[in-house]
């Protein structure tokens, strides 16, 4: 089963997005993406994203057409 990030690192991976993009698409610091792609020195982990901002990019990533079919 995939983590959140995983599902993250999956979306930017397809859509070859860099972290800049995420930061201007979800209005969120540079430094908070790199916080959830990018292990941390200290311990190793990630920073977990908060599933409403993975859901955001998602849907900020459908065309026009495909969010029309959701509701």
């Amino acid at each position: 089963m995939n983590t959140i990030n995983q599902d993250l690192l999956k979306i930017m991976g397809d859509k070859n997005l860099s972290c800049t993009d995420v930061a201007k698409v979800l209005n969120v610091p540079l430094e908070t993406v790199e916080s959830w792609t990018i292990l941390s020195e200290k311990n190793k982990t990630l920073v977990q994203i908060p599933e409403l901002d993975l859901r955001m990019l998602q849907y900020s990533l459908m065309t026009e057409n495909t969010r029309y079919h959701l509701f």
